[in-house]
């Protein structure tokens, strides 16, 4: 259930229960002071008449007394009966006609009091019996019934009047909690909804808020916040943007200043061949296949270093990692079977990566091969992949060598480093570029056992995911 629904149903509720309550407790206070104001009316009445007719009952005449309690009877019509006991504490007179209820004299007797009030339940509803002494301290009473018909219709005005007033109460209070909403309930949300943009990363949003007194304060501040956020991440990226300048030009110095001391000895042993051709008739079938040895070097030398930086001409589409996977092992076959290694794979079902299946079989192809050249004498060589457990697709190369020397574990992936006579260098360089250019990681381990290289990559769906996500950011 939303807050400001909450607030609406909470006010109305509260607000209509109070209401009905006041109502309902005048409605009781009204009511007990009205009987207590009959209860004065019918015993000020029941003295008056008992003054009247105590000459009558100490002369033993009941027909007079009975007339006299009839008369009063006809003068009030809140009067619905009136009855005297006599001295000798029986019925004397009374207005019932014929005949009078069972056990009347004990409806309501005043013992020793002077007076007494009780309400009674009768045939003809309730009734309040007021009786009073007409000799202090003698057995002789006069008992007047009043009707409640006055009360009645009295409460029935109140009830009436109560249920109006309810139905004001609950209109002004859905009014209330209307007005509630709209001044508290319905800016809380609007902050509530800029405080998850905010968690979302969108920055710059202002909550639209316009007022004063916390609320708006309030406002102010997450805009304020917002606006900061924006130009904190603006700077950030422009910072990173400039990072990144600088470290591919210091990388591509690094590079080119490699590339341009590897290319230097080919060139120099073609240089020295060809003033030897000055000196002799002709070049020998040896010195030609010299000269296209370095020509070839060179040749491999520009294409890694273009490869290593024109990553971004690269064609992402869905790559199958393990069907990529078992397609190098084919090309690797001879190799590795004329050294005698033995091969392992432990494949398991994967979805496919979001890469350029060119790119990702030259990474395969360079961690087979550099897996083959630890084992010159043989070995066992164990490939591995399946999905992480923080859902990354990864492809694992074991190898049986003699391991990475830990001096230059943290100079693999550097451009033109290289422990090979024949390396240039570029190799894991040009991998490492690869795979982080596609949202993956490389990493290793090793011991004296061997090496082991692995390779994760997102999913392509979570893959194309980031990538609109970023397109989208402001």
């Amino acid at each position: 259930m939303k807050f400001w629904l909450r607030i609406f149903l909470l006010n109305t509720l509260l607000l209509s229960l109070l209401t009905v309550l006041i109502l309902l407790v005048v409605r009781l206070e009204v009511t007990s002071a009205l009987r207590a104001e009959q209860s004065r009316y019918g015993l000020t009445i029941a003295r008056n008449l008992a003054d009247r007719i105590a000459d009558q009952v100490v002369q033993d005449e009941p027909y007079q007394t009975e007339a006299a309690i009839s008369a009063s009877l006809k003068s009030d019509s809140d009067l619905h009966y009136a009855f005297v006991i006599g001295m000798d504490g029986k019925l004397f007179a009374h207005t019932f006609g014929t005949g009078y209820p069972v056990g009347l004299t004990e409806w309501n007797p005043t013992g020793n009091k002077e007076e007494t009030v009780q309400l009674l339940a009768t045939e003809v509803g309730t009734i309040r019996d007021v009786g009073v002494k007409v000799f202090s301290g003698l057995p002789a009473e006069l008992h007047l019934g009043l009707k409640e018909t006055r009360i009645t219709v009295t409460q029935e005005r109140l009830r009436n009047r109560i249920a109006v007033g309810s139905g004001i109460a609950i209109l002004g209070a859905l009014l209330f909690s209307l007005l509630l909403n709209r001044y508290l309930a319905r800016p809380l949300n609007h902050l509530i909804a800029h405080g998850e943009a905010l968690i979302r990363g969108e920055f710059g949003k202002r909550v639209g808020l316009a007022g004063h007194g916390e609320l708006g304060a309030l406002a102010a501040t997450f805009d304020t916040l917002s606006q900061e956020l924006a130009s904190s991440r603006q700077r950030a990226q422009e910072t990173m943007r400039q990072m990144l300048r600088t470290e591919k030009l210091s990388a591509l110095g690094q590079l080119s200043a490699g590339l341009a001391h590897e290319i230097r000895n080919p060139l120099t042993s073609i240089k020295i061949l060809f003033q030897s051709f000055l000196e002799s008739s002709s070049p020998t079938r040896k010195d030609i296949e010299v000269v296209l040895s370095e020509t070839e070097r060179m040749e491999t030398l520009l294409k890694q270093f273009l490869a290593f930086t024109h990553i971004e001409e690269a064609t992402p589409q869905a790559v199958d990692l393990p069907e990529v996977t078992h397609h190098v092992l084919y090309i690797c076959r001879y190799q590795m079977r004329i050294q005698g290694i033995e091969v392992a794979t432990e494949l398991a079902a994967m979805p496919p990566v979001l890469a350029d299946r060119a790119m990702i079989e030259q990474v395969l192809l360079n961690l087979l091969m550099n897996a083959v050249e630890a084992m010159p004498e043989g070995g066992e060589l164990h490939i591995s992949g399946g999905i992480t457990v923080d859902n990354r697709v990864e492809i694992r190369v074991r190898d049986s060598g003699g391991g990475i020397p830990e001096a230059i574990r943290d100079k693999i992936f550097d451009p033109f480093f290289t422990t090979k006579p024949e390396g240039t260098g570029l190799g894991l360089s040009v991998i490492h570029n690869i795979v982080g250019h596609f949202g993956g990681t490389i990493d290793f381990c090793c011991d004296s056992t061997g090496t082991m290289f692995a390779v994760s990559f997102p999913v392509a769906s979570d893959m194309t995911t980031k990538k609109t996500g970023a397109a989208n950011e402001p």
